[in-house]
């Protein structure tokens, strides 16, 4: 599997657009998109998650969305 996800800002409030992308490692047309709102401190919650699932203390993380 193959996650690629990218945060830029949306608009002059201060939303971030979320895109995310999953994939099949061998066949890459196989995948699925989806795209939605949060915010920075979701983001911030999210990289705390990761960071925690990186060192085995955990098994997902999770950005939440609007």
């Amino acid at each position: 599997m193959v996650l690629l996800v990218s945060v830029k800002p949306k608009d002059p409030r201060g939303s971030l657009l979320v895109e995310a992308v999953v994939s099949d490692l061998y066949e890459r047309d196989q995948r699925l998109t989806v795209s939605f709102t949060t915010t920075y401190s979701d983001v911030a919650t999210f990289l705390k998650q990761l960071s925690t699932l990186a060192d085995g203390g955990t098994d997902e993380a999770v950005l939440t969305g609007q």
